[in-house]
C-alpha cells in the first residue's frame, strides 16, 4: 500500500536514509553524515515521503531558514535530496511530492523556494534558473603578486563560531543562519555538495575575513563558495588558500550577485570573469507566493520609490500568471517571466520581458527589479 506525501515517521528515518544512499552514494558516502542539517530530528516534518509496505520510496527535503535582502526578511524553503527508488520511477511519485513540498513551505509562511537542481521536474512547476553569481578562476601566479605576507590563514574550531558568524552578518544578502548551521558544517565538512574548509584570515590577532573552500580533486580545483569580510584581505590570502589545496595552478571564486563591489574590484585587477552561471549546482528560484513576497520586500520598496507609489503597487498570483497593479493599470506575465523579472537571468530576459506592453507599471518594475537571490553558501540542500 502506497502512503504519502507526507512526513517521515521516526521509525521510518533508517528505511529514508538508505534509499538515498543508495541514489546518491552508491560508491560509498553517507547523506545522512554529508547533510547533517537536513537529516535530523528536528527536521523529520520536512523531510516529505512516499512509503511502501514500510519503506521509503520517494523523498523531498526541505530545510527552513530565514534570509535578509537588503534589511529585508523573508523565510525560504530550500529543497533538496530528491530521490526516487529505481524501481518506482516514472510514476509521477517526486511530482507529488515536490507539489506537496510547496504546500509545506506555504504554510510555514515561506514565500521564496531554492532548489539545487535544474532538472524538467521544477522547471515544469514553476522554478526558473535565474543569475547567482559570477565565476572566476584565479591563476597562481597572479595570487602570488597580491599575497600579503603579514596574513595569516587559521583553520575554523568550534570556538571560532561568533567570530564566523560576525563576519557573515555583515553581509547585505544572506541567510539568517542558526548556530547550530555552523556546527552542521563542522560536523560535515560538506559545503555545496564537496568537501570543504573554513579559513579564518586573521591580520595580527584580528580575524578580518574568512573563506569556505571546495577542496581539489582530480578533476577541479578548489573553489571558494563562500565569504565575508574586508575583500582586500580575501584576494591578499588568495596564494595561501591555493599553497593550503595541493598542487594546483588555479583556484575558483564565485562571486554572489549581491555583491557587485566585489566584481568591480576583480575586474579593476585584471580578472576577465568566465561566466555567470546560475548557481554552482545548477539551482532554480520559486517565488510561491508574489503578494506575501512583495509584503516582505515592501522596506526596500520605499528606499526605492514614492510612497503613494509604494501604496498602489500591488500582485495578483493566479498560478500560472502573475499580474501587477498600479492603481488601475495592469501588467500580466507568465509565472517564470515574473520570477525571472524579480531576480534577473543570466541571459537578460529581464529587459525583454519590462519591453513588453507594461507601461507605468513595468516602469516602476524596472526601478525595482532585479534583486539579488541569495546564495547558498553553507545553507546549500
Amino acid at each position: 500500500m502506497v502512503d504519502g506525501p507526507r512526513a517521515v515517521k521516526p521509525e521510518e528515518f533508517w528505511s529514508l536514509v538508505q534509499m538515498v544512499n543508495k541514489v546518491f552514494r552508491a560508491k560509498g558516502g553517507d547523506m545522512q553524515a554529508e547533510f547533517p542539517h537536513v537529516f535530523n530530528a528536528g527536521n523529520l516534518s520536512n523531510l516529505r515521503v512516499i512509503v511502501e509496505d514500510g519503506q521509503v520510496v520517494s523523498h523531498v527535503g526541505i530545510v527552513l531558514r530565514d534570509v535578509t535582502i537588503y534589511g529585508c526578511r523573508l523565510t525560504v524553503g530550500c529543497i533538496g535530496v530528491v530521490a526516487t527508488a529505481e524501481e518506482y520511477r516514472g510514476r509521477g511519485l517526486a511530482s507529488k511530492l515536490l507539489i506537496d513540498a510547496f504546500a509545506r513551505i506555504e504554510e510555514a509562511g515561506g514565500s521564496l523556494i531554492l532548489i539545487s537542481g535544474g532538472r524538467g521536474l521544477y522547471r515544469r512547476n514553476g522554478c526558473v534558473p535565474v543569475s547567482r553569481a559570477t565565476h572566476f578562476e584565479i591563476p597562481r601566479s597572479f595570487a602570488t603578486k597580491k599575497a600579503d605576507p603579514k596574513l595569516v590563514l587559521k583553520a575554523f574550531k568550534p570556538d571560532e563560531i561568533p567570530t564566523v558568524s560576525a563576519l557573515y552578518r555583515r553581509e547585505p544578502v544572506r541567510f539568517l543562519r542558526p548556530v547550530e548551521d555552523y556546527r552542521y558544517f563542522l560536523d560535515s565538512g560538506m559545503a555545496m555538495d564537496r568537501p570543504s574548509g573554513l579559513w579564518l584570515i586573521k591580520r595580527g590577532s584580528r580575524a578580518v575575513a574568512y573563506a569556505v573552500v571546495q577542496r581539489a580533486t582530480t578533476s577541479a580545483a578548489p573553489h571558494i563558495v563562500e565569504y565575508a569580510g574586508d575583500r582586500r584581505a580575501i584576494v591578499e590570502s588568495l596564494a595561501m588558500i591555493i599553497s593550503y589545496n595541493g598542487d594546483t595552478d588555479t583556484l575558483n571564486l564565485s562571486v554572489p550577485v549581491a555583491d557587485e563591489p566585489f566584481r568591480w574590484q576583480l575586474k579593476e585587477l585584471g580578472l576577465t570573469p568566465v561566466g555567470q552561471e546560475m548557481d554552482a549546482c545548477g539551482c532554480t528560484v520559486r517565488i510561491q507566493k508574489f503578494p506575501l513576497f512583495l509584503q516582505c520586500i515592501r522596506p526596500y520598496l520605499t528606499e526605492i520609490l514614492d510612497s503613494e507609489v509604494v501604496r498602489s503597487l500591488r500582485v495578483e498570483d493566479s498560478g500560472p500568471d502573475v499580474t501587477f497593479y498600479l492603481e488601475k493599470q495592469r501588467f500580466t506575465l507568465l509565472r517564470d517571466d515574473a520570477t525571472a523579472l524579480v531576480f534577473g537571468t543570466p541571459e537578460g530576459i529581464e529587459h525583454r520581458i519590462l519591453e513588453g506592453d507594461g507601461g507605468a507599471v513595468a516602469e516602476v518594475l524596472g526601478k525595482l527589479f532585479p534583486l539579488p537571490a541569495p546564495w547558498y553558501g553553507l545553507n546549500f540542500v
